[in-house]
């Protein structure tokens, strides 16, 4: 099959090629963006996935092509170059664009309409997503993931405080110190997230890294607590 060149090309999928130094060259398993999300963040998580698996990986890599439908914008291109960086490879990669457009690749930087910011946007913001910005999650991966937080919230909640509902209403102090509580556990259990096999399994299901449950489970307890902090007399929901 000759990538340059296909009769559907506006609908069919990316193609993304790792040439290495030896032996033949790879071609990264993409879908169609309506199915695994933009292809240069679904060849950031192959290549994280495969330098996790196989450390040397990176080494190996001589060069990788990417085509995609139409350009990708500038700060798509930015984004994966700053990924490629770390491993040396930010100047190795050759994008190539199947029609001749502006850069509008259709993300939320070119101009197009974006989908309104959900909790995990939020908790994955700027200062958390730096700390794990080799992994970038798909809208689907994104609810399971919320899914994931709200339940461990609700059940530390009910370990905590033998309920699930929220006790108190607004203007109650002790409606900031459970939420205060129930911040400060998830924030302890971020910090030794290998304790809970069960919830790295539920995780593992979605392919969801143990760090990025990590992660979001520490920004929401950060945020609870800030926000019991900030106001210890309003109501604070947990999502």
């Amino acid at each position: 099959m000759n990538p340059y060149s296909t009769p559907d090309a506006a609908g069919s999928a990316a193609v993304a090629i790792v040439y290495p130094h030896q032996g033949p060259p790879l071609r990264v398993p993409l879908r169609r963006a309506s199915q695994g999300g933009p292809p240069e963040q679904q060849l950031m998580r192959w290549f994280q996935q495969r330098a996790a698996a196989e450390p040397g990986f990176p080494r190996q890599v001589k060069s990788i092509l990417l085509i995609t439908n139409e350009p990708l914008c500038p700060t798509c291109q930015q984004a994966v170059r700053r990924f490629l960086q770390p491993f040396g490879l930010e100047a190795r990669l050759r994008l190539q664009a199947r029609q001749a457009a502006p850069a509008t690749c259709g993300c939320r930087h070119s101009g197009a309409a974006s989908p309104t910011p959900t909790v995990l946007d939020e908790l994955l913001s700027a200062e958390v997503a730096a700390e794990f910005e080799a992994e970038i999650l798909t809208e689907e991966q994104k609810k399971a993931l919320q899914r994931i937080v709200v339940a461990e919230a609700e059940q530390l909640r009910q370990n905590l405080y033998g309920t699930k509902s929220k006790p108190g209403r607004s203007g109650d102090p002790v409606k900031a110190q459970v939420n205060r509580n129930v911040g400060a556990g998830l924030v302890r259990l971020a910090n030794d997230i290998n304790s809970r096999p069960d919830l790295l399994a539920q995780a593992a299901r979605h392919s969801i890294s143990a760090q990025s449950v990590a992660e979001a489970l520490k920004a929401h307890g950060k945020r609870l607590i800030g926000k019991a902090k900030q106001s210890r007399h309003k109501e604070i929901e947990v999502f």
